[in-house]
């Protein structure tokens, strides 16, 4: 029992150094930590039951006391499935997403090859937030392989205590198309593993205040240049036809107004549309 004592402690502290290194501020650390906490003891909790024959699910609370469900993030619903940022990615709606043909153009002016959606998610207060200063890509949320092998063993290993990173640029969703330099880092912990862009993206998010708004659906798409790794993000929204249609009516632009497909990017079976962008 004593040796298992010391391999568990030492892994606790080991798991402590990254949760302080990646957390980047105290009080998400510590939040961090009493999340593992109480995930450890539930697990713990339901090993020594199954050991000991015990069917219940209430992994030690009394018969009839109700356990409290955590409260969910609202879910987003479009026309062929849903999104929330606790579930995988739909088949169906992804056979429905594309990147906008002028995007896509763009792309391939800066000489863009190997383009692919890696995530589409329901942006968070924390993913907004200036403290937290990142967001995160949950690795069973990835919609396609956009690392090299050699990419990954180096998102693997550490550099004595701190966690290794890849340089990466990701391009903006605003008109001006703007370029920030950012760190992509992964982080692994007990039960899942998020990779997580760091080190530039609040200043990202401050310039674009208009577009990046909690409950928004976020496209990070992938691509390269010369080899190095960008990102292209897309904000898209909800879709409500009468807004969609008042803003058509009102620019006075009889091209647009005559082609609302062009306008907002849109597919015939999907809700969510994507912010003109040219």
């Amino acid at each position: 029992m004593g040796s298992f004592k010391q391999v568990d402690d030492a892994t606790f502290g080991k798991k402590l150094e990254e949760i302080i290194e990646a957390a980047e501020d105290d009080s998400k650390a510590l939040h961090m930590l009493a999340e593992i906490v109480i995930e450890d003891f539930h697990v713990k909790k339901a090993k020594n039951a199954s050991l000991e024959g015990n069917k219940s699910c209430n992994f030690g609370y009394p018969f009839g006391v109700l356990i409290p469900k955590r409260k969910r993030t609202p879910r987003v619903e479009v026309a062929v499935g849903k999104i929330d940022d606790t579930m995988e990615a739909c088949p169906t709606f992804l056979k429905q997403t594309d990147l906008p043909s002028e995007l896509r153009r763009k792309i391939e002016e800066m000489d863009g090859t190997e383009l692919e959606l890696v995530i589409m998610k329901q942006l968070s207060q924390t993913d907004l937030s200036k403290n937290h200063n990142r967001i995160s890509m949950p690795v069973k949320q990835i919609i396609n392989e956009f690392l090299s092998m050699e990419e990954k063993e180096k998102l693997n290993h550490r550099d004595g205590k701190r966690l290794k990173g890849i340089d990466v640029m990701v391009v903006g969703p605003s008109e001006s198309d703007d370029v920030t330099k950012m760190c992509l880092k992964k982080w692994d912990m007990n039960s899942s593993s998020s990779y997580a862009l760091v080190s530039g993206w609040y200043s990202l998010v401050k310039a674009n205040k208009e577009l990046l708004k909690e409950n928004a659906i976020a496209q990070f798409w992938s691509f390269r240049i010369k080899g190095e790794l960008w990102f292209r993000l897309v904000i898209a929204r909800e879709r409500v036809q009468d807004n969609v249609d008042n803003s058509i009516e009102g620019s006075g632009d009889g091209d647009r107004a005559s082609n609302n497909g062009e306008l907002m990017s849109t597919s015939n079976s999907s809700s969510i549309t994507y912010q003109q962008q040219d």
